[in-house]
């Protein structure tokens, strides 16, 4: 009974670290600061990088998305967790569009840096960087990913 209840509380104590190594991303999600969103789901910041949505509601302007080159770990992350997809079949989605003609994929940056520069200059913009970028010395925020 002793070694149920060890077992039993190993359990817990595993599933709860799992769950909370689930909730702590290794990326943020950042947007202009003129940008009023605060709070999206995975399902529309997927819609927003794969350019299905293409404007701000609140803003009335046209969204911006912008990556970070597909060797990067953090895209690898960001590709996996929020569009659901590994890069190399982001990198095909997007071949099809322009095969076709009808949209282009978002500009590639080499660095978090990069990414914060383009987004603080362009209102419209979202992207993503490391989660220990700081993002103090730009004008942009993040947005929190239910």
């Amino acid at each position: 009974m002793k070694n149920i209840k060890l077992i039993l509380i190993f359990c817990l104590v595993f599933s709860s670290a799992a769950l909370f190594a689930q909730n702590k991303r290794s990326f943020k999600i950042i947007v202009n600061k003129s940008n009023s969103t605060s709070t999206l789901t995975k399902k529309e910041v997927s819609k927003l990088f794969l350019k299905k949505t293409t404007r701000w509601k609140e803003l009335d302007i046209k969204v911006n998305p912008v990556d970070l080159t597909d060797d990067s770990a953090v895209r690898i992350k960001f590709s996996n967790e929020i569009l659901g997809k590994k890069v190399g079949a982001v990198k095909a989605y997007w071949q099809k569009l322009i095969f076709s003609g009808r949209k282009v994929p978002p500009p590639e940056k080499k660095s978090d840096s990069d990414v914060l520069k383009y987004v603080q200059d362009n209102p419209g913009a979202i992207g993503y960087v490391s989660a220990s970028a700081k993002l103090r010395n730009y004008e942009v925020k993040t947005v929190s990913v239910q």
